[in-house]
């Protein structure tokens, strides 16, 4: 709700460390990527301090907390994002990411900090919610006309998921009211899908006109929020039936852990997350990463979802793991070159090259153009300024840092990690 003041302010800002490790930013002198060579000598190799083998201290989650994260990400792959419900929404904003506890559902309801959201909290409190997933897009980056947000909430089981979902509703609309928010002009007013008479639905009007729609599937509540600046109610209800229509299917073959089985969820089935360069354990993060995500989950946090979907089908890229460095997993080897030359192409126009690290000649090395910088045109990242890609086998991989030797040391450190896990 109210996507427009709250999620603009923080889109670019907020989220430019997980764009630029979601986005492999890469550029080779001639705007192609080279296919790396299999005879680097990993003993000529700086490592710095970072792992080189293979990390085998994933096993399962151990307690209800990070189990609960595990899931939620899981959630992300069957989350449909608005680009899918309306082709005009390209621009991510924020906050978007996984819904980790009750608290957050009250942020993501709200569109961000707003008085008294302790009321949005409380139904998913009372029903245990488990976690869920979260994403918002609008159709510009600049006083968006249309914004829409999919959230996925999953419960225990289908009774506590139909219990939260009117209740959830009902403490929306109770907040609304009894905040008396400037923006709003207006009672809110009760609305029924066709398609979905059982969804909870309201209408609010004002300088944010929303309407908000919660509707149970399964063990799931799904919320659909859209904005449209210009009071279209049909136009706002026939995004959100479609929202639904998309988002059930989707949900219908995902197969969710069961509740009591949480603690004990695995962390790297694929041992995807052991192969991809670790943050310190004294290293703080985005809730978002440390994860192994499929391409649907992946593309939520992605500037250009049209862009990047393609690439990934291309490619034939089936899993991404996010850590301190970025993994993605092809079809291929072919597909990993491909989709290293892809990116190369995506962000030569805000990266220029520069040497590559001691001994990996092959490894496509960047630095961010301070005229860039200077512009604002991309956001001041210090741990973006230097960037490494690399392929092994099927393999894509890149990191990043605000200093460029130690930019050299992660990316042997990551082309180690895959060489030594095969």
């Amino acid at each position: 709700m109210y996507a427009g003041t709250k999620i603009r302010t923080a889109s670019i800002a907020v989220i430019a460390s997980t764009l630029l490790t979601v986005t492999a930013c890469s550029a080779g002198i001639d705007g192609s990527a080279v296919p790396q060579s299999a005879n680097i000598d990993l003993n000529k190799l700086d490592f710095g301090n970072y792992p080189t083998r293979l990390i085998h201290r994933f096993g399962n989650a151990g307690d209800q907390r990070e189990g609960a994260q595990v899931e939620s990400k899981r959630i992300a792959n069957y989350v449909a994002d608005p680009f899918d419900i309306d082709a005009r929404l390209k621009t991510l904003f924020q906050p978007s990411g996984i819904v980790r506890d009750a608290s957050a559902v009250s942020f993501y309801t709200a569109g961000g900090t707003l008085p008294g959201t302790d009321k949005l909290a409380k139904p998913a409190s009372d029903h245990n919610l488990i976690g869920g997933y979260s994403v918002v897009r609008g159709d510009t980056t600049k006083n968006p006309s249309l914004t829409v947000r999919n959230t996925v909430l999953r419960f225990p089981d289908d009774v506590s998921a139909r219990s939260a979902s009117t209740e959830l509703e009902q403490a929306h609309t109770e907040w609304v009211t009894e905040s008396h928010f400037e923006w709003v002009k207006g009672d809110l007013t009760p609305l029924q899908l066709e398609k979905y008479p059982e969804a909870k639905s309201h209408w609010t009007p004002g300088e944010h006109p929303t309407m908000d729609s919660w509707q149970a599937h399964g063990p799931y509540v799904v919320y659909v929020s859209a904005e449209a600046k210009n009071d279209d109610i049909p136009t706002v209800s026939s995004i959100i039936t479609k929202a639904f229509d998309i988002e059930f299917p989707l949900l219908d073959v995902s197969t969710p852990t069961p509740a009591d089985k949480i603690a004990s969820i695995p962390l790297d089935p694929d041992l995807l997350r052991g192969r991809t360069l670790p943050f310190a354990a004294n290293e703080q993060f985005s809730i978002n990463l440390d994860a192994v995500y499929e391409p649907r989950g992946v593309l939520h946090l992605s500037p250009d979802v049209e862009r990047d979907r393609k690439e990934y089908e291309k490619t034939g890229t089936d899993k991404v793991s996010l850590s301190n460095g970025t993994v993605y997993r092809t079809r291929d080897k072919n597909g990993a070159q491909t989709l290293q030359t892809m990116t190369v192409r995506d962000f030569s126009d805000d990266y220029k090259p520069i040497q590559s690290p001691p001994e990996m000649a092959d490894a496509q090395c960047q630095e961010r153009k301070l005229a860039k910088l200077q512009a604002g045109t991309l956001p001041p990242d210090p741990e973006s300024r230097f960037v490494c890609s690399l392929t092994y086998d099927r393999y894509f991989a890149f990191v990043r840092s605000a200093q460029q030797q130690d930019v050299y040391q992660k990316a042997a450190a990551q082309y180690a990690l895959l060489v030594n896990s095969q």
